[in-house]
């Protein structure tokens, strides 16, 4: 293609600069990163020709990859750009390389379905509805005015790096990547430069420098010319000097044919050293170890695992092949089990992820971002709105404790109350800084303390009722008494202000030696609890008396919270320790396992667990003894909110990785120890009654649904491949590259070999009626054998290894798939009905539909295939960055879920509608299983 894109626009004053700027920064980025630079055509002026479609026109979209709509209301009205569009899709059939960039005007989306509403739609012309009907590639530059067209604007230069991966045909991340590279390219260059320039002028200078040297020497030969005599006298005296030289040069000259001697006899014992190095006699390690020697040793590998479970296996292994004896239990597996799941990941913010916020009603939550948005969820995922209007980062978003109101503040100094649904309800405008803003218990009122020293109270609507003046310090928080009749403050002037609703102070409470940081009351309204800078907590009644002191940290306390039955309380510290107290001031445990500051310390809605989230990038489960119970791991930067749904059934974090994610606690994972190797193949029989593993040390291990060992089959002596087992359940098929496959009973006897294959065994099924096993080989050949390990049939045809086999649930016809990228359909009895051409490298899957009349194959070639049985392609679902490991059909038949190495699965439609994209994993993704709850 002669341009990567064509800009479809209808020239006007008041977009046309803003074009041309995106031009021209598409161009500019990571220019200098690329080999060739991104080619794109836009019109410069509105080109005219008797054709509604000029010449020029028609060959710069015949030359172009993709098509960049802008859109706005002029530009869905040119008759112009209508017959683009036409030309594009009707000629060119590249309805699926449109890019839809949103400078202004409307695109009405359905809430559910994403599907453009086109009644209420004015920046896209009418004519799209006969090629699109959902949203495609988009990006929103509704917020931009004309001077943020500039990549010096964060926001901006995200949405240049999105619409130029996209185009280029690689992920965002890669694009930043080479960007960034770009700019520190950039800045070595300009370096160079300036060095050269210095060095250049030092040039220019020095010449001018030897020009006045050359003029005054002219007068130095006239002077010298005087004194001729004196010159000679010198001269004498030189040659006298020179005669001393002489002498010294003979004695360097014996001085070094000394050190040519010396440097022979040195060469002469670095080689005798060498022989005598090769006659010593290995030193024998001693096998012998003491009980001290074996505890040691296993401390060592538990310490080590903790950390990088594989790189502690491969230490052990290598020890072990340097013939040192290890003992079984250092070699022990002793990974635990992970509490939570990654139930799915938000990556539509395009900074930092900054606060979260879960509905108490449990049926959505709100995530808020430096991108200046904030984001309304539903509890499975689907966005329900974003909340624009912010000019500056979003700090802190709350709900109503009704559930019905949202509440947003942010750096522009502003704060805004929305409904459950993103609708604005109001604008509270201030010139100081927000520090901290609440909902009343009741949620009519509002607190919001600024930086200025105030604190001012509101209705729920944002009417101002009421302005809190008294502190001499900043003021770090506000909060409501659970009974609404008091306000508290705490400030940085060491106090604690009581206040009633019209503003008058009531009490002032000496707290603590230091800056008061937080301050929370009991649920029963009897007591509050405040943090300070002094490094203590302390408990208070609520007539102002002391009740206790929590001493005991080493660093300013930043938090103090009572747990829900008000009997506990957990205080969090910058000595990156969080401690759990009774009420009455004793320590009951001291929390201390993250690597970096704590940023926060909460209790579960039921108390019985406390979460904690760090600048390490992590999120951990603990018990109230203090022991660790699980870990959240996935995000790669610091962590900075967190908080339990309501039900306590789920967590949700933000980070500054740019991404929100909710994590499931709903069951807890087994761990299951055993094998001394690590784990590569688990399977469940059918009803979920057996479960088999394999290990690297090529052993199957065969377990019952309670997960106890039922048998240790010492199977093959090359890798295994693939295990499978009978439809009733009572035989087990386990195959190898060892080229044999071997049939057990689930009680663990050995039933049969399977041997007849000259090379590895990939894969095999039974058929499913159980009578007959399939096998599928490196030899290039499947097989079909009965229950004893006879050969019935041999697939001849294909020319490479087959990867993976199917029979069709009536057990009717087979399936092959291999590396070369062939598929060939068999009858029972083996003879090939049809070869399926139509993808370009390895088929690493291939399954029929649940009705039988599709089939579904996935590959190395970034992409799925739904094919009818005549081996035409249905659809071909392309998305995925990297090789497609599996793909495979839903239980009715309806959706396709792919799942490849670039990390992530996707579920589709079955006409190749991508529905949504799962994300979270941090490797590549081998399988995956789309159940009827999807």
């Amino acid at each position: 293609m002669k341009y990567k894109a064509f800009i479809s626009y209808e020239k006007n004053e008041k977009f046309y600069s803003r074009v041309i700027a995106l031009d021209n920064n598409l161009r500019k980025y990571a220019k200098k990163s690329f080999e060739e630079p991104l080619k794109i055509y836009s019109k410069k002026t509105n080109e005219t020709s008797e054709y509604l479609l000029p010449e020029a026109t028609q060959d710069a979209l015949d030359a172009s990859e993709y098509f960049i709509y802008i859109a706005e209301k002029e530009t869905c009205m040119s008759p112009m750009v209508e017959a683009e569009i036409q030309y594009w899709c009707e000629e060119l059939k590249k309805k699926d390389k449109i890019l839809i960039t949103h400078l202004d005007d409307k695109i009405n989306l359905q809430e559910e379905t994403f599907k453009i509403n086109w009644d209420k739609t004015n920046a896209l012309p009418e004519i799209l509805e006969n090629y699109i009907y959902k949203l495609p590639f988009y990006v929103d530059l509704t917020w931009a005015k004309k001077v943020d067209y500039d990549l010096n604007n964060i926001k901006y230069k995200n949405i240049i790096n999105i619409i130029s991966s996209h185009i280029r045909g690689i992920t965002p991340e890669e694009m930043n990547r080479i960007e960034i590279s770009a700019i520190k390219s950039n800045k070595k260059t300009k370096n160079f430069t300036i060095i050269g320039t210095i060095i250049s002028l030092v040039m220019v200078f020095g010449l001018i420098f030897w020009q006045f040297k050359q003029t005054k020497n002219e007068k130095i030969i006239v002077e010298n010319t005087i004194k001729k005599e004196e010159i000679n006298k010198e001269n004498k005296n030189t040659n006298d000097k020179n005669n001393k030289n002489i002498n010294t040069n003979d004695k360097n000259k014996n001085n070094f044919v000394k050190n040519k001697k010396n440097k022979t006899e040195l060469e002469k014992n670095l080689k005798e050293h060498k022989e005598n190095l090769k006659k010593l006699k290995p030193i024998e390690k001693s096998s012998n170890r003491n009980t001290g020697e074996v505890l040691f040793a296993m401390n060592e590998a538990k310490e080590l695992f903790k950390e990088n479970p594989t790189h502690t296996l491969e230490i052990f292994r290598k020890k072990q092949m340097n013939g040192e004896k290890l003992f079984i239990p250092v070699l022990e597996i002793l990974s635990s089990a992970y509490y939570s799941t990654l139930y799915y990941s938000i990556n539509e913010h395009f900074a930092e992820v900054s606060s979260v916020s879960y509905s108490p009603n449990n049926d959505r939550f709100v995530t808020a971002s430096n991108d200046n948005t904030a984001k309304i969820w539903k509890k499975n995922g689907d966005k329900i709105a974003t909340l624009k209007g912010h000019r500056n980062a979003i700090n802190k978003v709350l709900f109503s404790p009704d559930g019905d109101k949202i509440l947003t503040t942010s750096y522009d100094k502003t704060a805004r109350i929305w409904d459950k649904n993103g609708k604005k309800i109001s604008v509270i405008n201030s010139g100081s800084s927000i520090n901290y803003a609440c909902f009343s218990k009741n949620g009519e009122n509002i607190l919001i303390t600024y930086d200025d020293k105030t604190v001012k109270l509101l209705d729920s609507a944002g009417r101002s009722l009421a302005i809190l003046r008294g502190h001499y310090g900043r003021i770090n928080m506000s909060v409501f008494s659970p009974n609404g009749k008091i306000i508290a403050t705490a400030s940085d002037d060491n106090t604690v202000k009581f206040w009633d609703f019209k503003g008058k102070l009531e009490k002032t409470i000496k707290a603590h030696s230091k800056g008061v940081n937080y301050i929370e009351f009991s649920k029963d309204n009897k007591k509050f609890v405040t943090a300070s800078s002094d490094n203590t907590a302390c408990v208070w009644e609520i007539s102002g008396r002391k009740y206790a002191n929590l001493r005991g940290h080493g660093l300013d306390v930043f938090s103090a919270k009572f747990s829900p039955d008000g009997k506990k309380i957990l205080t969090s510290s910058k000595d990156q320790s969080i401690k759990l107290w009774t009420i009455k001031g004793r320590e009951i445990a001291s929390i201390k396992g993250h690597q970096k500051n704590i940023n926060q310390a909460i209790f579960s809605p039921k108390g019985d667990k406390i979460l904690t989230y760090s600048k390490d990038n992590y999120v951990k489960l603990w018990n109230l003894q203090g022991e660790e119970i699980d870990i959240l791991k996935g995000h790669n930067k610091e962590i900075n909110d967190a908080t339990f749904s309501p039900d306590g059934e789920y967590i949700l974090t933000a980070s500054s990785d740019k991404t929100a994610k909710l994590w499931s606690l709903k069951s807890k994972s087994k761990t299951i120890k055993g094998h001394f190797t690590p784990v590569r193949k688990a399977v469940f029989s059918g009803n979920s009654n057996y479960l088999a593993t394999a290990s690297d040390d090529n052993i199957v291990k065969l377990w019952n649904k309670k997960f106890e060992l039922i048998s240790t089959l010492d199977a093959h002596r090359n890798v295994i491949s693939h295990i499978a087992f009978s439809p009733d359940e009572t035989k087990i098929l386990t195959v190898s590259l060892d080229k044999t496959a071997k049939l057990w009973s689930t009680n663990g006897n050995f039933i049969a070999d399977l041997k007849e294959h000259t090379d590895g065994i990939k894969h095999a099924i039974f058929s499913p009626d159980g009578t007959k096993i399939l096998t599928a080989s490196q030899d290039k050949t499947a097989k079909i054998w009965d229950l004893k390990g006879n050969v019935l049939t041999t697939l001849k045809g294909h020319n490479s290894t087959i990867n993976f086999i199917e029979m069709s649930y009536d057990g009717t016809q087979i399936l092959t798939a291999a590396y070369d990228g062939s598929i060939k359909l068999w009858d029972a009895s083996g003879r090939e009905i049809k070869n399926f051409k139509g993808h370009g490298t390895s088929v690493n899957t291939i399954h029929f539909s649940p009705d039988n009349k599709f089939i579904l194959s996935a590959s190395d070639d970034l992409s799925a295939i739904v094919w009818d049985k005549d081996g035409k392609i249905i659809i071909k679902l392309k998305g995925h960055r990297s090789w497609v490991r599996s793909a495979s059909f839903s239980p009715d038949g309806q959706k396709i879920l792919t799942s490849s190495n670039d990390n992530t699965a996707k579920i589709w439609t079955l006409d190749g509608i991508l529905i949504k994209t799962l994300k979270g994993h941090t490797s590549w993704i081998s399988s995956a299983v789309l159940e009827e709850i999807i």
